[in-house]
């Protein structure tokens, strides 16, 4: 037994000779693999919008890049995308347009530029979300209208014409309601023209208005540019006051009539029970405030008939512009009247007395002292009727 099994034993350990052309038999153990799997790419087939958006938030994360080209570039492949997308409701342009809202203040003026145009076509097709966000973006407007930048200050004007378009009537009506003292106060001051507010300033604010204007004078832009700038602003004013003291409350009338016209409405008065399209139809009420804000009559002092038909020469004024509600026309006319029509007037006079004035900046001009001269018409109704 024992040579025998110490035979087995040796068996197991003995090379295998191969012969020529044959291969060494497998183990009755061995494993099969040859097999093959398969696999669902889920990442490349179901979650390509999530890999797009990320992409974008990367490109929203560089806008606050140090180098001005930097921020140029991303801008530009921004709009390229926006136009990808420009049907796409899922793409996160609400949280782009609050990353444009800090470039209003860029000190790169090509970035600014580029920040107008993504801004115009945000207004053209999305122009419920910049009602959303026009609070805030006027804010960053206004803080530029009076930056102590000139390039800034000029280029503010380029991003309140936005704002101020008929084409985009929810829009203008929604700045114009919720910031019209404001805008007016800080227009003026940009084109350096005197308002009733001033007689009130402090030393210190009338020094910061004389060294705008003397930044204004020794600006090194040709005499060309200035007549462009100033021929941009006189036009965007009228627009404003246009849109903003005579037909807005007409323009809100015809979008009603425009949403419910009579082929569709069920009744007459169906567009009086429906949703208003408007924003904030109820915010001149203030419900939302935890006092109670002046009325309208409230806000001024009170005067004699007498002195209201002299208020053109002499009025004394106490109106904050906080509290102050416009989203009224008769309260948007009233405070352009009360603070801000004599210096638009004299500016405007001034401009058209200068012998350097062109046909253009005079043409202007005059369209814009027939609108002031119109409001007054209206105010006077306003106050005698």
């Amino acid at each position: 037994m024992a040579p025998r099994s110490k035979a087995k034993k040796h068996k197991d350990f003995e090379k295998v000779k191969l012969k020529v052309g044959k291969t060494v038999s497998k183990p009755s153990n061995v494993t099969n693999t040859a097999f093959q799997s398969k696999s669902i790419r889920v990442k490349s087939q179901l979650l390509s919008g999530q890999n797009d958006d990320q992409e974008f938030f990367k490109l929203l994360s560089l806008l606050k890049h140090h180098s001005s080209s930097s921020r140029h570039e991303v801008l530009a492949q921004i709009e390229r995308e926006i136009e990808k997308h420009d049907s796409n409701n899922n793409f996160p342009f609400d949280q782009l347009v609050s990353k444009l809202k800090p470039l209003i203040l860029d000190q790169s003026k090509v970035v600014r530029e580029r920040c107008v145009v993504i801004l115009k076509k945000l207004a053209s097709t999305k122009t419920e979300l910049l009602v959303l966000h026009q609070s805030s973006i006027v804010l960053f407007v206004l803080s530029g209208m009076s930056h102590i930048s000139q390039s800034i200050r000029n280029d503010s004007v380029r991003f309140l014409d936005i704002f101020i378009d008929p084409e985009h009537l929810s829009l203008t009506n929604a700045v114009v309601r919720d910031h019209w003292g404001k805008i007016l106060r800080n227009f003026v001051q940009l084109i350096g023209w005197r308002t009733s507010e001033q007689q009130q300033l402090t030393l210190h604010s009338t020094s910061f208005r004389v060294t705008t204007n003397t930044a204004t004078l020794n600006s090194s832009k040709s005499a060309a540019t200035k007549r462009h700038e100033r021929l941009f602003q006189l036009e965007l004013l009228s627009r404003l006051l246009e849109l903003g003291a005579m037909r807005a409350s007409r323009h809100e009338h015809d979008m009603d009539n425009i949403l419910f016209s009579q082929s569709s409405q069920i009744h007459p008065t169906t567009s009086a029970y429906m949703n208003p399209s408007g924003t904030d139809p109820f915010g001149n009420l203030k419900l939302l405030r935890y006092h109670n804000p002046p009325t309208s009559l409230e806000v001024t002092v009170s005067k004699s008939r007498e002195q209201l038909q002299n208020h053109y020469v002499h009025k004394t004024t106490n109106i904050n512009l906080e509290d102050y509600s416009s989203h009224d026309l008769i309260n948007r006319r009233k405070l352009l009247m009360e603070l801000y029509y004599e210096g638009i007037l004299e500016g405007v006079i001034e401009i058209l007395n200068d012998d350097d004035s062109d046909s253009e900046l005079r043409s202007a001009a005059s369209s814009l002292e027939r609108i002031l001269k119109e409001v007054a018409l209206q105010h006077n109704e306003d106050v005698y009727y």
